[in-house]
C-alpha cells in the first residue's frame, strides 16, 4: 500500500515539473543571448529529463518526443534531427542485438557454461569465476545489460535452487549474486560492445575521433582500467567464498542438466559460428580495413540468411527501445552543432572560475568530476546523467589539450557504476528476481552494498592508475 502511494505521487510531481520545467526554461531564458529556436530545443530536453528522473515512461519515449517536437517546431532540419538513425552506432547496434537474439535463443553460453563447471574442480570460487568469465564473454559481444543478465540469470538460479545444505538451512549465495551482477556489468565500458551508451559516446565525437576508438583499439585504450576492475572483483569473491556455505553443482547434476539440453541445435551451431566470424574480423581489421559497423551488421544478415532466426524472433528478442533510446540520443549533438549551442555552453562554463581552476590541474579535475557525477546518481539514472554531462562538458573539452574521450570515458564509467539497486536494471532485476522466489534470506544485502562501494571507488582508482598510460599515447 506505501508503495503504491509513493507511485502515485511520484508520478504526479513527476508530471508537475515535466510541465513546469520546460515553461521556466524558456521565461528565464528570454533575456539571455540564444536565439528562440536554441531555447526551445533547451526547454524540450528540459521535459525529457524531468520524464526520465521521475520514471514516468520508458526510457525511449522522452528521447524520441524531442526529435519529433524539434521537427514540429521546426528548430532544425529533418536530416539533422534524425541523423541518428543513418549513423553507423545505429546499425552497429542493430547488428549485434541480433547476434545477442542468437545466443539468447540458442542457449550456447549456457551449455558453454555447465562444460566449463564440469571440467573445472568442483569448488565454490571456481564456480562464481564461471559466472563472470561468462558475463564478460556476454560484455563482449551483447550491448546490453540487461540482455546479458537475461542469459545469465537463469544459471544463476540454476546454480542457487539445487538441493540445500546437510543442514537444511538456506545457504549464503552471496558470492553468486556477486558474480553474476558484476560480471554482467563491471566491464561494460571496457569493450565497445559492452554497453549501448558506448556507442552514444562516440555519437558525440568527430569522425576522426570514431574512426579511432573502435572495437580493438577501445579495449587497447581501456584495458589497464578492466585489469583493475577485474583485480578488485577477485578480492571480493574470495573473501566473499571463504565465508559462504554454499555447495556447487556436483559433476552428475551437471551432466543432467547437459543430458537435458540435447545435443546442440542448428541456432547453436550459428551462435558459434557468428561469434568467431565476428571476432576474427575484429582482430583481423588492419587487414582487411573493414569497419566494425559493417562487420557486424554483415555477421547479422548472414545469420539470417543461415536460417538461425525467424522474423518473429527479430521481433521479439531485438530490445528495439533501447536501438531507438541510441538513434534518437545519438542526433542530440548533430542538432546541438547546427545551433551552435555547443559553442554557447563552452563560452558560458568557460567564464566559471571553478572550471577554469580545473583546466590546470587534471588530477583534481578528475576527482571532483567523479564525486559529483556520484552524487548526481544518487538521484538521476544512468543514462540520461551520461548524456546531459555529456552534452555541457564535451564542447569545453576541445581547448584543454585532452582528448574528448578520455573526458567520456571517465564520464562513462563513474556513471555506469552503483552502489543501491534503483541505480541500474540488473541490480533491480537480480533483486526483484530473489523476491520473486522467496530467496531474500539467502543473501547479505551488507555484503553486495560493502562490494559494491568497493567496486564504485575501485572505477576511479583505476581511471587514475590509467593516467600514465593515457599520457605515453598522447590522448591526455
Amino acid at each position: 500500500m506505501q508503495t503504491e502511494k509513493f507511485t502515485y505521487w511520484k508520478q504526479n510531481i513527476g508530471w508537475l515539473l515535466a510541465l513546469l520545467f520546460p515553461i521556466g526554461v524558456l521565461y528565464f531564458s528570454q533575456n539571455s543571448i540564444l536565439s528562440l529556436y536554441s531555447r526551445e530545443f533547451l526547454a524540450i530536453v528540459s521535459l525529457a529529463i524531468c520524464m526520465w528522473i521521475f520514471d514516468l515512461t520508458p526510457i525511449f519515449v522522452p528521447a524520441l518526443l524531442v526529435l519529433v517536437m524539434t521537427i514540429l517546431l521546426d528548430i532544425a532540419p529533418k536530416e539533422i534531427v534524425l541523423a541518428g538513425f543513418t549513423s553507423d552506432t545505429f546499425f552497429m547496434c542493430l547488428g549485434i542485438f541480433i547476434l545477442a537474439a542468437q545466443i539468447l535463443l540458442s542457449g550456447l553460453m549456457y551449455r558453454l557454461t555447465l562444460l566449463l563447471l564440469r571440467w573445472l574442480p568442483p569448488s565454490s570460487l571456481f564456480s562464481n569465476l564461471i559466472l563472470f568469465v561468462s558475463g564478460t564473454l556476454l560484455t563482449m559481444v551483447i550491448p546490453s545489460p540487461l540482455g546479458r543478465s537475461a542469459l545469465l540469470t537463469p544459471l544463476i538460479f540454476e546454480l542457487i535452487e539445487k538441493k540445500p545444505n546437510a543442514q537444511k538451512k538456506v545457504s549464503d549465495v552471496t558470492p553468486l549474486l556477486i558474480s553474476g551482477l558484476h560480471g554482467t556489468t563491471l566491464l561494460s565500458t571496457i569493450f565497445l560492445t559492452g554497453n549501448p551508451l558506448n556507442f552514444v559516446m562516440l555519437g558525440f565525437f568527430d569522425t576522426q575521433t570514431q574512426y579511432r576508438f573502435q572495437w580493438l583499439n577501445w579495449f587497447q585504450t581501456t584495458a589497464i582500467v578492466g585489469l583493475i576492475l577485474t583485480l578488485g572483483y577477485l578480492a571480493i569473491i574470495y573473501w566473499q567464498a571463504r565465508k559462504s556455505d554454499w555447495q556447487p553443482l556436483s559433476k552428475s547434476e551437471i551432466n543432467e542438466l547437459l543430458t537435458k539440453m540435447g545435443p546442440m541445435s542448428i541456432k547453436e551451431w550459428g551462435g558459434v559460428i557468428a561469434t568467431v566470424s565476428l571476432s576474427v574480423g575484429i582482430l583481423t581489421s588492419s587487414y582487411h580495413h573493414v569497419e566494425l559497423v559493417w562487420l557486424a551488421f554483415g555477421t547479422a544478415v548472414i545469420l539470417y540468411l543461415y536460417g538461425s532466426l525467424s522474423v518473429k524472433d527479430l521481433r521479439t528478442h531485438i530490445d528495439w527501445p533501447i536501438l531507438l533510446f541510441i538513434a534518437s540520443i545519438a542526433s542530440w549533438g548533430a542538432i546541438m552543432d547546427y545551433l551552435k549551442l555547443n559553442k554557447q555552453i563552452t563560452e558560458f562554463i568557460a567564464t566559471v572560475e571553478l572550471w577554469k581552476y580545473l583546466q590546470t590541474n587534471l588530477l583534481l579535475g578528475m576527482g571532483v568530476l567523479a564525486v559529483g557525477i556520484i552524487l548526481i546518481r544518487l538521484l538521476f539514472p544512468g543514462g540520461p546523467t551520461f548524456v546531459i554531462l555529456m552534452s555541457a562538458i564535451i564542447p569545453l573539452v576541445s581547448n584543454t589539450g585532452i582528448s574528448p574521450w578520455v573526458v567520456g570515458f571517465i564520464i562513462l564509467t563513474i556513471s555506469e557504476g552503483f552502489i543501491l539497486p534503483y541505480q541500474h536494471g540488473v541490480y533491480t532485476q537480480l533483486i526483484g528476481e530473489l523476491e520473486t522466489r522467496g530467496l531474500t534470506a539467502a543473501y547479505s544485502t551488507k555484503d553486495l552494498l560493502i562490494s559494491n562501494t568497493f567496486l564504485l571507488i575501485l572505477r576511479l582508482v583505476a581511471l587514475y592508475a590509467t593516467l600514465l598510460y593515457w599520457q605515453q599515447i598522447a590522448i591526455i
